[in-house]
């Protein structure tokens, strides 16, 4: 599980025992101060099948999540689903730097296209890299297979939504893809050696680069 607490209007989340990643801070700021913590415990599965819907239909772009997320808040909303943009941090898996990252909120379900990989999948690259004794780039080649297998499958059986997947959580505020992107910018701009953005080069990872290249 994750170690986090809140501190005078701060998130504090414990990577390892020596570091710790302060949100909002210099570093990881939010775009507004009332944050909102995303976990397993405060969200709840989606049972109406118009969400569901209007959620499969929508074109997913790898590495655009900021877009990703305007367009799936608009088209809840012109359904009448008072759904809100965030724009934050997402920590994926325990003792990793978070990624900035946007997602939508319905009442107390997340909807997160951009993510569909979830902990059962990273369980499974793990035993796979076990077991074969897979290279990093023999690895980031399976996890390219494997993307490329969920194309066929609907958005709702493979990404984060409804009731959050217990491989991430999410700190975050409303906000819009512009301030999303802008963000996103200015942090790699002004923080070369930013945690966060290493393995970015033009706002994707090299895995992302990769499986875009696939398509």
């Amino acid at each position: 599980m994750f170690e986090y607490k809140e501190k005078k209007k701060k998130v504090v989340v414990y990577i390892n025992q020596e570091t710790k990643v302060i949100i909002p801070s210099r570093l990881y700021p939010l775009e507004k101060e009332n944050y909102r913590i995303v976990t397993p415990d405060n969200t709840e599965p989606i049972t109406d099948l118009k969400v569901i819907e209007i959620f499969d239909a929508l074109e997913v772009r790898l590495g655009e999540c900021f877009s990703n997320a305007e367009k799936l808040t608009r088209a809840l909303r012109d359904a009448g689903y008072p759904a809100e943009q965030y724009v934050g941090w997402i920590f994926a898996g325990e003792g990793t730097y978070p990624v900035h990252h946007s997602f939508v909120m319905l009442k107390n379900h997340i909807l997160d296209n951009s993510v569909e990989f979830l902990k059962k999948d990273m369980a499974d690259f793990y035993y796979m890299q076990l077991k074969h004794r897979m290279s990093q780039d023999e690895l980031r080649m399976y996890m390219i297979e494997q993307h490329q297998a969920k194309k066929d499958i609907k958005n709702h059986q493979k990404c984060n939504v409804g009731k959050c997947d217990s491989y991430y959580i999410y700190v975050g505020t409303e906000g819009s893809a512009e301030q999303g992107r802008s963000r996103n910018i200015a942090l790699r701009k002004d923080y070369p050696q930013h945690p966060s953005f290493q393995d970015v080069h033009n706002g994707m990872t090299r895995i992302q680069k990769m499986m875009r290249q696939q398509e």
